[in-house]
């Protein structure tokens, strides 16, 4: 109220026309000046202030209804001003007295007299129920509010019913469809389905065939296909549109498109096969596989390419010493991307190869690789591996980094990939006999190759005065005795599907018939710690060659020759610090003198990570060839020890 007075106030000081005289009247459009006698047209102050009286706009309670100076009594509030029109409108006066009860306003505004709205019942009977029906009501009733022609918006129908139509149709729910009725008057059971399944719970799926339909039902957006067969695998990636290359890796610079996929599609017949070696010993490896029945041998850096049957495969496997693996290649393509090596993978029918409840590890290497990461091809085999059982609707395998039951390597060059199974499973080199280890323990096959790199056939006389844990005193005996490394262990080719039992015991028959009897061998070996003669006394024992081998405690220059003539090979320390290099270099001029004195008509073999190794003992060697202990680059020196001195006498000078 405060606020509406205050803006009436204002508008009559804009409006001169519209000012009044009296004790609020506006001089020369600045209201006048008010003194303490005419506030509001109070009277002055004087005495004790009265109650009621702290705010001037209040009166007291016996006061309230007289009229005050400048202001219309209770009566004339309403009453229009001079010169200023009643309402919020021009020219809209308000009627004067009350208006009627339940009146209409329309009448009032525009002078009419006021209607009434009608009490008592309304005529013709209560206003019928809103209806959500479309088209004519009931027979022979009006039609319901809101269906005369006119929708709820009041707009007229545009669709109307042709005028040589039939009977009208009966009224259906609104939004339902025609040929079912309303879900309200459907049983429960046929509600939102449209089945007419019978209550009560619901009967397991059934997938034996229907009588009915004459053929067994497939899963949700499968093809049919005849039982027992096996999906074929998606197209080749050559047929579709060359994908262009990364905004993160460079262009090849070339357009060639990829090569040709080789994909094998079981392990029947010829099989193209690669068996992994330590650096060094190809040649050694390619002899191995000769003799076992390989074909097409090629041999490569750092392993050695043929071709065989499952029979191959499995002497392989059991009877090489040099192998580390023996590889099978299913797949064989090019690529430039990881999209590419899924689809490589995923064209193998692995399901034909091995079961799904079988574990997998993959593990990709690669020699020129531009691939991202090497762990990331490795995961994207492993999915198309999973995705094609699940092609197969078999499921999917899981996975064991540790133990698994089928392995699969990924060798990756600058452009080729070839995919491998492992038909070995651990590494061959562990044969199954080692129980303990020293603390630098040589690997069975680099100690194997390292013996027939030197010559060892089992005739002659074996020493190693530095024996450990007696790695190079099993392998000799095991070529001694003519018995196969893997005599003692399984292999993963014994999980595949297409496993032959048959040939596989055959292989082990022929492979045990061609042992010779365990005899005492002229193989001996000796360490300065007992601890480690003692680990490599147990280790032979497990290898069943308890008695074919000497042990002895003793100092390396307290050995003797138990033969005019014989081989000496040993795997002398490196020396890792600095302190034991020196204490090295020490040593190896007194076991170049210890060679010389004792041991004249025998070769010694010597395999050490020390380039200066000849120089410090003294010694030419006849033969250096390279190895490699794991990561670590080696020599294996091989010195032919002759009798009296290799060296010419000076001949002494003439007067």
């Amino acid at each position: 109220m405060a606020n509406f007075r205050s803006r009436q106030r204002a508008h009559l000081r804009r409006d001169p026309t519209l000012r009044k005289e009296g004790p609020d009247a506006v001089a020369d459009g600045k209201p006048a000046a008010k003194g303490p006698a005419d506030r509001k047209g109070l009277p002055p102050r004087s005495g004790p202030k009265p109650p009621y009286a702290k705010d001037a706009r209040r009166s007291a309670p016996e006061d309230r209804d007289a009229p005050r100076a400048g202001k219309p009594a209770q009566g004339e509030r309403n009453a229009p001003r001079a010169g200023k029109p009643s309402g919020f409108g021009p020219g809209k006066d308000k009627p004067q007295g009350p208006r009627p009860p339940y009146a209409d306003s329309r009448p009032a505004q525009t002078g009419e007299a006021p209607r009434a709205r009608p009490q008592g019942p309304r005529p013709g009977g209560p206003r019928p129920a809103y209806d959500k029906t479309r088209g004519a009501g009931p027979q022979g009733g009006p039609r319901p509010p809101y269906a005369q022609g006119r929708g709820p918006s009041g707009r007229e129908e545009t669709e109307r019913k042709p005028a040589d139509a039939a009977a009208p149709s009966p009224a259906r729910a609104l939004f339902s469809r025609p040929d079912r009725p309303p879900q309200a008057d459907r049983p429960r059971n046929e509600r939102h389905t449209g089945s007419t399944v019978p209550p009560g719970p619901r009967a397991p799926y059934d997938r034996s065939p229907s009588p009915e339909a004459g053929e067994r039902p497939r899963a949700l957006f499968s093809r049919p296909r005849p039982e027992g067969q096996i999906p074929p695998a998606r197209p080749d990636a050559e047929r579709e549109a060359r994908r262009p290359f990364p905004a993160s890796r460079p262009p090849r610079g070339d357009d060639a498109p990829l090569a040709q996929r080789e994909v094998a599609s079981s392990l029947q017949g010829r099989l193209a096969m690669f068996a992994p070696c330590p650096r060094g010993l190809e040649e050694v490896l390619t002899t191995e596989l000769a003799a076992v029945g390989a074909s097409d041998i090629r041999a490569t850096e750092g392993g050695v390419g043929f071709a065989g049957d499952m029979a191959t495969l499995m002497r392989a496997n059991l009877e090489s010493r040099t192998a580390s693996r023996i590889l099978v290649r299913l797949a064989e393509g090019g690529y430039r991307t990881e999209d590419d090596l899924y689809r490589l993978a995923l064209a193998v029918d692995w399901p034909r190869f091995f079961d799904v409840d079988r574990t997998i590890k993959i593990k990709t290497d690669g020699i020129g690789s531009t691939v991202r990461s090497l762990d990331f091809v490795s995961l994207k085999v492993k999915d198309a591996v999973c995705d094609r059982f699940r092609q197969a609707r078999l499921g999917r395998p899981s996975v064991d980094t540790r133990s698994p039951d089928i392995r699969l390597q990924m060798f990756l060059r600058r452009d080729r990939a070839t995919l491998y199974l492992d038909t070995s499973g651990e590494a061959l080199f562990k044969r199954g006999w080692r129980e303990e280890t020293g603390e630098a323990p040589l690997r069975e096959n680099l100690a194997a190759g390292i013996l027939l790199l030197a010559g060892y056939d089992g005739t002659q006389s074996l020493l190693d005065p530095m024996c450990g844990s007696g790695t190079f005193l099993v392998e000799a005996a095991d070529i001694a005795l003519n018995r196969a490394p893997g005599r003692l262990r399984q292999f993963a080719f014994e999980r595949l599907r297409n496993f032959d039992a048959v040939t596989w015991e055959s292989v082990r028959t022929a492979a045990r018939l061609a042992e010779r009897p365990a005899v005492p061998l002229a193989i001996r070996g000796s360490d300065r710690d007992p601890a480690m003669v003692e680990i490599a006394r147990r280790n032979l024992a497990h290898a069943g060659l308890e008695g074919c081998v000497v042990l002895t405690v003793a100092e390396v220059t307290e050995t003797r020759p138990d033969a005019p003539s014989g081989l000496i090979v040993t795997n002398p320390p490196y020396g890792v610090r600095l302190e034991e290099q020196a204490a090295l270099v020490a040593w190896y001029p007194e076991l170049g003198s210890w060679l010389k004195q004792y041991f004249a008509g025998w070769t010694a073999h010597f395999l050490t990570a020390d380039a200066e190794f000849p120089g410090h003992i003294r010694l030419s060697p006849k033969r250096r060839t390279p190895l490699y202990n794991g990561s670590l680059a080696c020599r294996l020196y091989g010195i032919r020890m002759v009798e009296g001195s290799a060296r010419r006498e000076k001949a002494e000078p003439t007067e």
